[in-house]
């Protein structure tokens, strides 16, 4: 009398360790390290604008800000930017009907 077992399906597979997780990137606030320096470059122009004139130091933090804040901002791990300028190249090419496929023309 011959018995065939099914092969336990889990015996197959590669052991894997649990609790695994990505590494985080180097920079403050979710910026790399180019994102970071440019943060510190922005603070201390700000802080330089600020003998000259407080205005002006506003207007620095303020751009700085509005440049630095899409690549902070993460959606789905990509970051703000990267996001922006995708669906901006999606709104341009449907504006010059790009996503319009024509049918194959019928043969002669």
């Amino acid at each position: 009398m011959t018995t065939t077992r099914e092969a336990d399906p889990r015996a197959e597979q590669q052991r894997t360790y649990g609790n695994w997780r990505l590494g985080r990137r180097a920079g403050l606030f979710g910026l790399g390290p180019v994102g970071t320096g440019a943060a510190f470059v922005v603070m201390v122009l700000a802080a330089g604008l600020m003998a000259v004139s407080f205005l002006a130091a506003i207007v620095a933090l303020l751009a700085g800000a509005a440049v630095l804040t899409p690549l902070a901002v993460r959606v789905n791990n990509r970051t703000g930017l990267q996001v922006l300028s995708a669906r901006l190249a999606w709104t341009w090419g449907r504006a010059r009907r790009r996503h319009v496929t024509s049918p194959v023309s019928p043969p002669k």
